[in-house]
């Protein structure tokens, strides 16, 4: 699972927060990497742990409520608002799916600020905390 975001632009860190709220909680076979705005520097760790599927979190905009989740496939991608990267997503995922052979989604939730500052909105907390524990519950159910 890829924690993706900028920890500077408030919302925008919602993808190192759901991934920080997974630590020491998901199963041993899970891999979870803290990538912040450059997950292709990851592309190494992640290849070497041979995963047969990559969640991506991520603030995206989707234009609708603040702290909406969406899980969006890769093809889905191109055309919503993930610009803080200097790859683009879509072009992450298509070549972890190439070199890889995983599948890919984004489990994409939507900002409500993403100015500068430290803090993020009370409904992206929220939205964090349900993330990660739809997450658990998911990784819980495959045992």
């Amino acid at each position: 699972m890829l924690g993706i975001g900028n920890f500077l632009r408030r919302d925008d860190a919602v993808g190192l927060d759901v991934v920080k709220r997974l630590r020491k909680r998901v199963p041993p076979n899970v891999a979870l990497y803290e990538c912040e705005t450059v997950p292709e520097n990851f592309i190494g760790p992640i290849e070497k742990s041979r995963p047969t599927h990559i969640i991506m979190v991520d603030a995206t905009d989707m234009n609708t409520p603040p702290g909406e989740i969406r899980l969006v496939t890769p093809d889905q991608i191109v055309g919503l608002g993930v610009s803080t990267h200097s790859l683009p997503l879509s072009l992450f995922a298509q070549f972890m799916r190439q070199t890889i052979d995983a599948k890919v989604i984004l489990l994409a939730i939507q900002p409500k600020n993403v100015d500068f500052g430290t803090e993020m909105t009370r409904e992206l907390k929220s939205s964090a905390r349900i993330a990660a524990e739809t997450v658990l519950q998911a990784f819980s159910t495959r045992r």
